[in-house]
């Protein structure tokens, strides 16, 4: 990740598309901690559903053992997202995401996709809302 370029975009001024997508763009790359590198230890992550991982993370740390952990356990190789848009509005944006060849162990497409509203604080997520597939993480997180 250009945690520099990242760190220099946000230092002043507000949240812009660039910044947001070149912080995502880590997830379309496998670079996954670079990404939790820029989300507040004590976020405020909630995941909306009616599925195992869906409730309220009060901590980075939480939120990665809670959901990405376990969504990681499920699947072949680690899970790529594909940005497909980007809103901003204020401190806030709202991500657009889908899996990319992500196959769970069992073998089966886990083709899922995602809409996360994020809220940055200089630069970092303090507070996330995600939307995504229930059925399909509660099969993926059922089934190991």
């Amino acid at each position: 990740m250009r945690v520099g370029l990242l760190s220099r975009a946000m230092s002043s001024g507000p949240l812009t598309k660039q910044y947001v997508s070149e912080l995502f763009h880590n997830l379309e790359t496998g670079q996954a901690p670079d990404f939790l590198s820029r989300v507040a230890d004590n976020v405020d992550w909630t995941i909306k559903g009616t599925h195992p991982l869906a409730g309220h993370y009060s901590s980075r740390k939480a939120f990665q053992e809670g959901a990405l952990a376990k969504i990681g356990a499920g699947l072949k190789e680690p899970l790529k997202l594909k940005v497909n848009n980007i809103l901003v509005d204020g401190d806030w944006a709202a991500v657009e995401m889908s899996a990319v060849g992500a196959v769970s162990k069992q073998g089966w497409p886990f083709d899922n996709e995602y809409c996360w509203v994020c809220r940055f604080d200089q630069g970092t997520i303090v507070q996330a809302r995600a939307y995504l597939d229930s059925a399909m993480v509660a099969r993926l997180v059922n089934e190991q």
